[in-house]
């Protein structure tokens, strides 16, 4: 599959949810999966949302793909979960024991190339008034403040923007000292900072326990608490006099959330519990794993070290009964933690658990990990040490050049891709010695008007030991693409547009499809097997469907036909093939099931030498299969969950690496979990693999000679690219 036909899918199931009787919330974040993503290339990441069904006790997973190796998502802290053996009263242990100093937050910011979008440290500092008028324009992510600040002590400068509101800081003069709370702009800033305000400290320490806030007097805090929220089926009275319509507000009059100091709940008919510190409402949206999980009766209390500003007006804790002209303190997001501290439950960023969602578990030891901080998401230019490797290719964010991302050395480096005007990187692949991407103009998928007609080439470079290009691409083949095609169970729908050909990589050849139609047959297309070396046409296979994905190695291909989403009204008939390299017939691969009704979607395919891997029905409800076939022998390596789901991203060597997701279902409603990685072996069996310096929120995993890439997020927060030889992950393990 690539990235076109990826794309159209995730849109398609996109517009059913937000169309269909999901939360108002989830509809809202579903419907602008095309905004946030309007160029995606191949990547194997699959993300889950949750989605709560009207009537029926359901859940649909959502398959997003961003670009090829980037994270989708932008760094967040994770709030503590409780556990089942979690007790409802906090430890003693602090979630945030002191506040960095100038010289831990310059450290930090250089090492991370800044401050992760949306993370909140707290630090001693002291500042300079640069100016009055921040430079950042409101076009490029930033709020418009009424200072510039710099950090004193810091080379080179850090410059911070005040936002309109934040507190504490003087009305005259140009220095200002004291324990200031800072966040991470939007990507699209260029990596500017939020001044947020001067910061309170607690009675016994920097953080305030609930208790302690609900009597003190402060105006910006960090209080450690749980974060809860209540909803109730409470019609909304009519405002009154001179108070707020609780209708414009977002939330019905039956919505309460709130900071306590302990996991319980609130007394039936009850918005808060006794004791607790009402917020504003969106706070717990804002931070929970699952946002619609706010929209739930009552969803689980998250514990943290929350950022909270007072506001002027605030209500009185007996303004539950009714909506008044008034406002409760507003939580900011989560405060990033300094120094490790105990935890109620289990920390997702840490945990290193003995099974995940039914698979048993594989500790790999810390030593064995490479990883290298990423200064922003998309990744951009950055130095580091040495080249060591490995490397994971990254298509930048305006899709016309490559980043190479070195997991050993730390650095980023750019290869600049010769493209024509509104021509476009769709797709990436790397085989340790070629460099091979595909490109299409017009360049964006999904595109109004819809194309008829799309161009497009397959670029290729040899690489050096260094990662990077030895000389010029040269153009391995180039067409255009007429056929309107329309994935499998979804005619009807929009985005049926011309699809570029799908391609694999390997051993110095590529093997693609293009169109051929001819006689009866209005989706014949054909494979092509090429050499990078000589440009030679090594083989062609005819294919009488489209060609839909495409997988190599050096002794077979193998695809993924059908014509079903070419000619309307045919029932599905996708079907896997595969033929010996050089001379072997096609032949069709059972993998256990028939394309039909019953499975609609077409399966993700690789090759390990002969042995096919095939990833069934991998958009139903999150309990997909994956199965591999050797000599006509079909073995079962993940039988599916019902709240998993996982899909082979490589194999080498009789290892299989795969890329899965997950979601714990309470009810009708499905709180997606973070990724991760698994790995099958003949000797071991499915396996997650673990451990408490894996970083998480696994997306866009790939493999290397000898290593498994991925991109995800450090204890921090921070983006980060892994890698894990291969070898860990074929031993017994504990």
């Amino acid at each position: 599959m690539n990235d076109d036909q990826f794309d159209r899918q995730v849109r398609e199931a996109a517009r059913r949810i937000a169309d269909g009787p999901a939360s108002s919330a989830l509809r809202a974040r579903v419907a602008a999966i095309p905004a946030e993503h309007p160029r995606p290339a191949r990547g194997i990441r699959r993300f889950t949302v949750g989605v709560r069904l009207a009537g029926a006790a359901a859940v649909l997973l959502v398959l997003v793909v961003a670009a090829t190796l980037v994270v989708a998502t932008l760094p967040r802290n994770t709030p503590v979960v409780p556990g089942a053996t979690a007790s409802p009263t906090p430890s003693a242990a602090r979630l945030i024991p002191q506040a960095l100093s100038t010289a831990d937050l310059g450290a930090m910011l250089h090492a991370r190339g800044g401050l992760p979008p949306g993370s909140i440290v707290i630090a001693q500092l002291q500042l300079t008034l640069v100016s009055a008028v921040p430079s950042c324009p409101p076009a490029a992510g930033c709020i418009f403040g009424p200072a510039e600040w710099r950090i004193d002590g810091l080379s080179p400068d850090v410059i911070l923007d005040a936002l309109p509101d934040a507190s504490g800081l003087p009305s005259t003069g140009i220095h200002a000292a004291g324990l200031f709370a800072l966040q991470g702009a939007p990507v699209k800033s260029g990596g500017r900072i939020y001044l947020l305000g001067l910061v309170t400290p607690g009675p016994n320490g920097l953080a305030w326990q609930v208790a302690q806030a609900a009597t003190g007097s402060w105006s910006l805090a960090a209080i450690e608490g749980w974060l809860g929220a209540v909803n109730y089926a409470w019609p909304c009275p009519p405002p009154p006099s001179g108070g707020l319509d609780p209708l414009t507000q977002g939330y019905g009059c039956g919505h309460g959330e709130w900071l306590a100091s302990t996991a319980a709940g609130p007394a039936a008919q009850q918005l808060t519990p006794t004791g607790a510190l009402r917020v504003e409402a969106g706070a717990y949206a804002s931070v929970a794993p699952d946002p619609s999980a706010a929209e739930t009766p009552q969803p689980p209390a998250l514990r943290g070290a929350y950022l909270v500003q007072a506001v002027p007006h605030s209500c009185p804790p007996s303004s539950d009964a009714q909506i008044e002209r008034c406002a409760w303190p507003k939580v900011l997001g989560l405060v990033t933690a300094t120094a490790p501290a105990a935890s109620e439950g289990p920390s997702l960023a840490a945990a290193t658990p003995s099974v995940v969602l039914g698979m048993p578990a594989l500790s790999v030891p810390a030593n064995l990990l490479r990883v290298a901080p990423l200064n922003d998401y998309p990744p951009q230019v950055q130095s580091g040490r040495a080249p060591t490797g490995p490397y994971a290719y990254v298509r930048a964010s305006n899709a016309g050049s490559i980043l190479v991302a070195d997991a050993g050395g730390g650095s980023v480096r750019e290869v600049p891709v010769p493209l024509a005007a509104g021509e476009q990187i769709r797709q990436i692949a790397v085989d340790g010695s070629w460099l091979v991407v595909v490109t299409a103009q017009p360049g964006v998928p999904c595109a109004l008007p819809t194309p008829t007609r799309v161009r497009w080439r397959i670029l290729a470079a040899p690489l050096g030991s260094d990662a990077l290009p030895t000389g010029a691409f040269h153009q391995v083949d180039a067409g255009t693409a007429t056929r309107s095609f329309i994935l499998p169970g979804n005619q009807g729908l929009s985005c049926a547009e011309p699809a570029i050909p799908p391609l694999a990589l390997a051993a110095g050849r590529v093997a693609y499809g293009v169109e051929a139609p001819g006689g009866n047959d209005p989706a014949a297309s054909q494979v092509r097997v090429r050499s990078l070396v000589d440009g030679s046409l090594f083989r062609t296979i005819a294919a009488p469907a489209q060609v839909y994905a495409v997988a190599l190695s050096s002794s077979a291909v193998a695809w993924v036909e059908t014509a079903n989403g070419v000619t309307s009204g045919q029932q599905v008939d996708w079907r896997v093939m595969e033929a010996l390299l050089p001379a072997g017939p096609a032949a069709a691969v059972p993998v256990g099931e028939t394309g039909g009704a019953a499975h609609p979607e077409t399966p993700g395919i690789v090759l390990d030498g002969t042995a096919l891997v095939a990833s069934l029905d991998q958009f139903e409800a999150s309990s997909g299969t994956v199965v591999r076939v050797a000599g006509g022998e079909v073995t079962t390596l993940d039988p599916g969950h019902p709240q998993r789901n996982c899909g082979a991203v490589g194999a080498e060597g009789g290892l299989v690496v795969l890329d899965c997701n997950g979601s714990v279902i309470q009810g009708d409603t499905a709180t997606a979990t973070g990724g991760w990685l698994a790995v099958w072996s003949p000797m071991t069996g499915l396996r997650a693999v673990t451990g408490h310096a894996l970083p998480t929120d696994v997306s866009q995993v790939s493999l290397a000679t000898g290593w498994v890439l991925w991109m995800g997020t450090d204890a921090s927060g921070g983006p980060v690219v892994a890698a894990l030889p291969l070898a860990a992950l074929a031993t017994p393990g504990e």
